[in-house]
């Protein structure tokens, strides 16, 4: 029984944490969409917002490969990752072994590809409409 209401928590957690994520996302394309509409420029809306999500999607590729690519060599060309940490009997060393951490490399490469997708995003956008542009 234990097991399922913790399956449940971890799962209402990830959901509320993915919708506080999109959430502000969601909710600036959804103004964007009803002022572009109001003014008529829906046509100028989508072809901008195909644009940067093309775009985004050829940065998140590029930079998942390029991670990807990175931490496979690193694999294959290291031996087990050590790590070194000082105890008050002196130094003591941890060997992972990679078949442990390789899942998890694979996820921190996924998330560090996205950090570039999200920015460009971002400031194509806040650039499109910043005041400048409609001096």
């Amino acid at each position: 029984m234990l097991n399922i209401r913790l399956r449940t928590l971890i799962a209402l957690a990830i959901a509320a944490l993915v919708l506080l994520v999109l959430a502000p996302t969601l909710v600036t394309l959804y103004t964007d969409w009803l002022w572009f509409g109001e003014v008529g420029y829906e046509e100028v809306f989508l072809r901008t917002l195909a644009a940067e999500t093309t775009l985004g999607g050829i940065v998140l590729v590029v930079a998942f490969a390029v991670l990807y690519l990175n931490v496979r060599l690193a694999q294959i060309t290291g031996n087990q990752p050590r790590f070194t940490i000082m105890t008050p009997q002196g130094p003591h060393t941890i060997a992972i072994p990679p078949r442990r951490v390789k899942s998890l490399l694979y996820v921190a490469a996924g998330a560090a590809a996205r950090i570039p997708n999200r920015q460009m995003a971002f400031t194509s956008h806040d650039r499109f409409l910043s005041p400048a542009d409609t001096a």
